[in-house]
Formats: C-alpha cells, sequence, structure tokens
C-alpha cells in the first residue's frame, strides 16, 4: 500500500512539474530549452503544449532533432501527412550527429505512418491549371510531385479558366500511387454578335382604298352559328346530367341500401339528393339546348333571307326608246 501511495504521489509530481513548465513564461529561452521541456510535456502526454514549443524552437533555431521531436508530436496527435512530410525532410538529412544513431528507429517510425498514406499523381492539361483535393489547393499542373494523401475516397477537381471543369472520386489506397489524366476540354468561345445593316427605306406604296363592303347578313348567321353551338353544349351537359342521375338512381335502388332498421332512404340520403340536383340541372340544360337550337335556326332563316332579298333585287331605268321604263331582275 505504502508503494502504491508513493507512486501516485511521484506521477502527480511529474504532472504538475510539466503544468508549471507549460505555463511559464518564455523569456529568453532558447532553442534547447524549449526543446527540453516540449520533450517532458509528451512524457507527461501533453502532446499539443509540447509541439507549440517545438514549433518555436524550430523558427527560431532549426534543427534535424527539432524537427523529428516536431514529426513525433504530430504523429501522436493523428496529423499523419504532416508528421510524414516532416519526418521524411529528417531523415532525408545526412551525417547529422543526432540523427544517425537514431535513424533505425525513426525510418521504422516513418515506416509505421506511412502505412496510413497513399500517393496521388496527376497528369493533364492545360498548363497553370489548378488542382484541388477535398476543396483544398494543393497545386498547378504541371505538379512537381505526387500528393501525399490519407487512404480512403478523395474528391479530385482540376479548373482552368476558359475550360470546362473535372471532377471525380479518387480512392488512396496505402502505400500506393493513384495516377489520375486531367485533360480538360475548352469550352466554346463565343459568338461575334452579328452586324445589322439597315435596308434602305421602299418607297411608299400607295394601296388604293377598298371598295365599300356591301352589308351582308354575316352577322346574322354568325348568331345563328353561336346559337347553335351553344345548344349543342347544352344538350351534352344535359346528356351528362342525366347520367350523373341515372347511376345514383341505380346506386339508391340497389339492396346496398337497405338496412335492417332504417329505411332506403334514410341509408342512402345523399345518393337521393344527388339524383335530385342532377335531374333538375338535366331538366334546365334541356330547357337552354331547345332555346339556343331555336335561336341558332331563326337567325339563319333571316340571314339567308335578307341575302336573297338583296340577290333578287330588281333594278329599273329608262328603257330604250323616248318613253318607258324597263327592269331587270336577278335571281
Amino acid at each position: 500500500m505504502r508503494w502504491l501511495v508513493l507512486a501516485c504521489c511521484f506521477v502527480c509530481s511529474i504532472a504538475a512539474y510539466a503544468q508549471d513548465e507549460a505555463e511559464a513564461p518564455p523569456g529568453d529561452e532558447s532553442a534547447a530549452s524549449l526543446v527540453e521541456r516540449g520533450i517532458a510535456l509528451r512524457e507527461a502526454g501533453q502532446d499539443a503544449e509540447a509541439l507549440a514549443l517545438f514549433e518555436r524552437s524550430q523558427a527560431a533555431e532549426p534543427s534535424v532533432r527539432t524537427l523529428t521531436q516536431i514529426a513525433l508530436a504530430e504523429a501522436a496527435l493523428g496529423r499523419w501527412l504532416a508528421a510524414d512530410q516532416h519526418l521524411r525532410e529528417a531523415l532525408a538529412s545526412d551525417g547529422d550527429e543526432w540523427l544517425e544513431p537514431r535513424r533505425a528507429v525513426l525510418e521504422s517510425e516513418a515506416g509505421r505512418i506511412g502505412r496510413r498514406i497513399g500517393s496521388l499523381e496527376v497528369l493533364g492539361s492545360p498548363e497553370g491549371a489548378e488542382v484541388f483535393v477535398d476543396g483544398r489547393r494543393v497545386g498547378t499542373l504541371p505538379l512537381e510531385a505526387p500528393l501525399r494523401l490519407l487512404a480512403g475516397v478523395v474528391r479530385l477537381e482540376v479548373r482552368a479558366e476558359g475550360y470546362y471543369d473535372l471532377r471525380r472520386n479518387v480512392e488512396i489506397r496505402v502505400e500506393t500511387r493513384a495516377r489520375e489524366s486531367a485533360e480538360l476540354a475548352p469550352e466554346p468561345a463565343e459568338p461575334e454578335p452579328p452586324v445589322v445593316v439597315q435596308p434602305d427605306e421602299p418607297e411608299p406604296v400607295v394601296t388604293p382604298d377598298p371598295p365599300p363592303e356591301r352589308e351582308t347578313s354575316n352577322g346574322l348567321r354568325t348568331g345563328g352559328g353561336v346559337a347553335l353551338g351553344a345548344s349543342a353544349l347544352f344538350g351534352a351537359l344535359a346528356l351528362t346530367m342525366y347520367l350523373v342521375r341515372e347511376n345514383n338512381v341505380d346506386t339508391f335502388n340497389s339492396d346496398g341500401c337497405l338496412g335492417p332498421t332504417m329505411t332506403r332512404i334514410q341509408n342512402c340520403r345523399s345518393e337521393y339528393d344527388r339524383a335530385k340536383r342532377a335531374e333538375r340541372a338535366s331538366a334546365v340544360m334541356l330547357a337552354g339546348a331547345g332555346a339556343s337550337a331555336i335561336t341558332g335556326i331563326v337567325l339563319f332563316i333571316l340571314g339567308s333571307g335578307s341575302e336573297d332579298s338583296e340577290d333578287a333585287a330588281m333594278p329599273c331605268g329608262p328603257g330604250p326608246g323616248e318613253l318607258g321604263v324597263s327592269c331587270g331582275a336577278r335571281f
């Protein structure tokens, strides 16, 4: 029990020391001091705070050791792409006194990080087209090197002014290079506006006045046609209402409207009412059809009679002799 209490006190003291170190004012700390404080924070499990100190140290005094610590902190935080990039940059340094004894371990860590990452090579035209991955601009065509991306499906977009955009989903596989061709199709050029040539003004054409029209019976016959058309419409409506009435009467007279305790009219009151309304409407429409038909026939007779009377006119004038009058009839 004593050993358990002592162990808890030791862990708490380490955490408190790391917290105090993280909260201490930066002052004029050296780059090496920032790295040591960052390592202490990482041992206490405070990777985000440690990463901030490593980045300050790298900005003040760049070194392979600090860059490696940045990559390891990023990996601990799940920032795999940044960790992969920074650790690759560190391992690319040859002859570093701090790196060489640790190269094998760091290369193994780089392999572990790389097992979450694949690459994408984008080829195509036009030159200078912008390349986006998941909405983030990553460069222009031609790309300097394949893109390092997390494994999974990404959204590739290539854009260029005057060309149709290319959009497609690409699957990135672990430690595998995907290759995509992005040949953008040019948009059609806007047609030039047509040249409008104003024609010469034509000479005015004098149109003789039309001869006065003879008053005919067209108006009467037109009215007759309208009246007969209305008669046909009324007749169709009357027939429709009659069919509606017959349908409701059949329903009312069916066995479905008979009940053990209620009368037929009590069970099917709505069908009875609809049949009565349809019967009245049919009678009204039928009367309208008859009135319209009579009106149309009368107007046609009047129109035809007036035209016949005009054609049968008998103009009279002086006869061929000195005395007398002659008349000519047209039939």
